[in-house]
């Protein structure tokens, strides 16, 4: 089984993650974020259109290389991705999004299939937003904002979208996920 854990960014998804791990053991296993990965490894960012091209499409490359690896080697466990293939589409139009997925030869469809749930953790308000915490987040709160919508475009119409709201209490959100990821599991059939 495969479940995407997304949101827009300090929504709290590496964090989770790694309590996700603490909470169910062996029975999961954690896929990290492709894009960290790649700039904390001195990985070019810059803003420019070509770049941001390039840049997303090593990351949908790497994610996906990482996705298959990990199930592979799942070997019946849980598979949590820290973001998936389709949170590249948030740095794009419409046309260009189509593009992008073409050139990879799939289709938003296809992508969305791949996954058997979707959990969605939404950006936190101005006063929770921590921007300093990753060293490679570099949006303030008005484009986290942005993003955080763009991210939630690219996923909501999957069969299983789970969309989890800001708490006061980020061991609430916790909880919502767990809570959810158990409905998951004992519901789902896991995709092959």
């Amino acid at each position: 089984m495969k479940i995407v854990l997304s949101g827009g960014p300090s929504a709290g998804k590496t964090s989770i993650a790694k309590t996700l791990v603490q909470h169910y053991g062996s029975k999961l296993v954690v896929i990290p974020e492709a894009a960290s990965l790649l700039y904390t490894a001195g990985f070019p960012r810059r803003s420019y259109q070509e770049a941001i091209l390039r840049q997303q499409q090593a990351i949908f490359q790497v994610q996906r290389s990482q996705e298959f690896i990990y199930q592979q080697e799942a070997k019946g466990k849980v598979v949590v991705c820290d973001r998936g293939t389709l949170d590249s589409l948030a740095f794009f139009n419409e046309v260009e999004s189509r593009d992008f997925l073409e050139y990879f030869r799939t289709t938003k469809e296809k992508e969305l299939a791949k996954y058997d749930a979707v959990i969605y953790l939404h950006t936190p308000d101005m006063a929770q937003y921590d921007q300093a915490s990753n060293p490679v987040r570099t949006e303030d709160f008005e484009a986290a904002r942005k993003l955080d919508q763009r991210f939630m475009e690219a996923w909501k119409d999957h069969p299983n979208f789970v969309s989890i709201q800001q708490t006061e209490d980020f061991l609430d959100k916790i909880l919502a996920v767990r809570k959810n990821l158990d409905l998951v599991l004992s519901q789902s059939q896991p995709k092959a």
